[in-house]
């Protein structure tokens, strides 16, 4: 049965506060939501029942023990809630589609308010079903990683932390809490008497910084996605659009890492090496901005004298040769930057210092593998921020930087003076992170990596973009950079449907895990016209549908139209109305930039339909290769090797991984 409020169980003197949409009731005299009544639809979703009391400071305290003070108007109510020396404003206001919970105005010794498990949002009508992103038990290491969760209310769950959920009903109502509160903000429940929503903590101080005012939303949405059902695909489109877009550098251009040298190992790609790749992509690729993340600039190799980042390693070329290769790329609009690593601290390094790394995890005999940075004390020591300017004097650094392996975990298990997740969150990344950009540099990382934090509060983009659907339609635009699937080998079709920029290193010699420009430049052309353009391009729009069965039964839909089907690991189709964008993994025909870029690695026959503004008009048609475009094939007149038709391309015989560009032909 569905949770209800009766009418003639309210309160005498409760306070209704109601809109177009909401009417929310709040029990009498405190800052508590009792119920709420969506009109359109008449759905009633309790609050707390109970007046569940406040904690301050880790003690319950009863709502007579405190002092409120309150005035209302129609569509608001605001609480000065006084304890003690403590005291703070808690302010309720209804808007369009949702009930907004507001704490600030703090004075006093607070540390941390909790909420008792107060339920903020119920439901037990078993037709509801819920979603949402929880995180795993701890690994050894401390790492939780993400889970999407799917059910029904009602059942035998045990309570969990979440980052963000929903609850729907697919002809009804969509409607979830949505915090400010930066590391799990939410408690989840669902046993037999139904699904409950509730705060986690409010901590406040942590350690020498306030936190920001703790700022919720309960929001009820109706078909938010106007896709002609209710499911938690309009939430995640709701929060995609509260989110800021990453900067235009990572949503437009070809990204992936340049793997130099490891420690102890040959030397795999020379800055002269890394030029001529450089200069053959931007011919193959239409001269599309690239992205490079140079692996092995510093010491002696990858992963090697951090957290130190100041000396260039000498074996790929040097400072000087170094400092030409990216004036040179400049000039094919390829960014250069570096991928660096904030966590791992090695004995050798000249910066090693027990007193911010966990250094007593490490043992002379084991190779010398690192410890780890504490991010907290590094930040407030000063060394991240001596140790990142000594690298920008060594090295120019152009608007981004990619972080290896990100952890807030590293304290896990560790007596560090109360230091854990939220302190190195906080008091660590975030500060990091904000004084970066401050100087015009914002970080992608490796990925997820057992952080159970919204990605975009640190980060643009990840290297492996291992999250579920959720993930990636509440991110899109928002987080960016490679992809799903093999981080190690070629991808799926169903990788490229989802959306995958490369996540694979490129390396001029061959190495077992990178893609060699000497043995496998049809690998590096079949990442970029296969994966990279047909990104670009969903970037371009935005994702208002997803929805299926991770991974292999997913449906995608852009606001322009665009339709991705995905019903296996190796079938896939994208369409825009008659319009077949790409095929599997077996061809490409993808509108970017003004022109249309056609592909296929396996070649043969094949037709291209042309835009509708196309139909019947004069093309201008080019090869791509490394060298610069080519007007056809010189082997073979044009008339043997494509045919224009007044709505498409007929190829009689496309040569495999042969990219094309067409355009309307120039007037005469």
């Amino acid at each position: 049965m569905m949770t209800t409020a009766d009418p003639a169980r309210q309160e005498p003197d409760a306070l209704l506060l109601e809109n177009e949409t909401l009417r929310v009731q709040l029990h009498d005299g405190i800052p508590l939501v009792a119920s709420y009544t969506h009109l359109a639809t008449g759905q009633t979703l309790l609050g707390d029942p109970r007046r569940t009391p406040l904690t301050i400071n880790g003690a319950a305290v009863a709502w007579n023990d405190l002092a409120l003070d309150h005035s209302a108007t129609a569509t608001s109510a605001a609480f000065h809630v006084t304890y003690g020396d403590i005291s703070f404003d808690y302010r309720f206001d209804l808007q369009a589609d949702c009930l907004r919970l507001r704490i600030d105005g703090i004075e006093g010794p607070l540390a941390t308010l909790g909420f008792g498990g107060s339920p903020l949002l119920q439901m037990s009508d078993r037709e509801y079903r819920y979603a949402r992103i929880s995180v795993s038990e701890p690994s050894d290491n401390g790492k939780k990683w993400w889970r999407e969760q799917f059910g029904s209310v009602g059942g035998d769950e045990a309570a969990c932390d979440v980052m963000r959920g929903c609850l729907y009903h697919p002809d009804r109502l969509c409607a979830f809490v949505h915090s400010s509160f930066p590391l799990l903000p939410e408690r989840h429940a669902n046993g037999a008497g139904g699904y409950t929503v509730a705060l986690n903590d409010y901590r406040y101080r942590v350690r020498s910084r306030t936190m920001w005012p703790l700022d919720v939303q309960v929001v009820f949405l109706g078909d938010y996605n106007d896709d002609g059902i209710i499911d938690w695909s309009d939430w995640a489109l709701w929060v995609n659009r509260t989110l800021p877009d990453a900067d235009d550098l990572y949503r437009s251009t070809i990204s992936y890492k340049m793997f130099l040298t490891i420690k102890d190992d040959q030397v795999f790609t020379t800055y002269p090496q890394m030029m001529e790749i450089v200069r053959a992509l931007h011919n193959v690729a239409d001269g599309i901005p690239q992205l490079i993340y140079l692996v092995g600039w510093q010491f002696q190799g990858h992963d090697d004298g951090y957290p130190s980042m100041d000396r260039v390693n000498p074996r790929p070329g040097g400072a000087q040769r170094l400092l030409r290769a990216i004036d040179e790329c400049a000039r094919y609009g390829t960014t250069v930057s570096y991928h660096v690593n904030i966590d791992d601290a090695y004995p050798d390094s000249p910066d090693w210092d027990p007193e911010y790394m966990t250094a007593m995890d490490w043992d002379p005999s084991d190779g010398g593998q690192p410890c780890g940075v504490v991010h907290t004390l590094d930040w407030e020591l000063g060394h991240f921020r001596r140790r990142m300017e000594a690298m920008l004097r060594a090295v120019p650094v152009t608007r981004t930087l990619h972080v290896d392996n990100t952890r807030v975990c590293n304290t896990v298990g560790r007596d560090f003076d109360g230091i854990g997740e939220l302190e190195e969150l906080y008091c660590g990344l975030l500060p990091m992170a904000e004084w970066l950009k401050d100087k015009g540099i914002t970080l992608t990382t490796e990925g997820t990596n057992g952080m159970p934090i919204d990605g975009t509060l640190l980060f643009s983009g990840w290297f492996h973009y291992d999250c579920g659907l959720i993930g990636r339609q509440m991110l899109h635009r928002k987080m960016v950079g490679g992809g799903p699937g093999r981080h190690f080998g070629e991808l799926y079709a169903r990788d490229y449907g989802l959306g995958s920029n490369i996540h694979v290193d490129f390396a001029y010699e061959r190495r077992e895990f990178e893609v060699s420009y000497l043995e496998d430049f049809r690998g590096m052309i079949d990442r970029i016209f296969l994966g990279s353009l047909l990104y670009l391009y969903f970037l371009q729009r935005e994702m208002v549908v997803c929805r299926g069965t991770w991974p292999d039964d997913v449906h995608i839909e852009y606001d322009d139209g665009t339709v991705v089907d995905i019903t296996s690991r190796h079938t896939m189709t994208v369409a825009r109305g008659d319009m077949v964008i790409a095929k599997d993994n077996d061809t490409r025909c993808i509108p970017l930039r003004g022109a249309l870029y056609l592909y296929s690695p396996v070649g043969d026959r094949q037709s291209f339909v042309l835009p509708r503004a196309w139909h019947g008009k004069p093309l201008r048609i080019v090869m791509l290769t490394r060298d610069g475009p080519e007007e056809h094939d010189a082997a073979l007149p044009a008339h043997w090797h494509y045919r224009v038709r007044h709505d498409r391309i007929d190829f009689h015989w496309m040569p495999p991984y042969v990219p094309y560009k067409v355009t309307p032909a120039p007037q005469a």
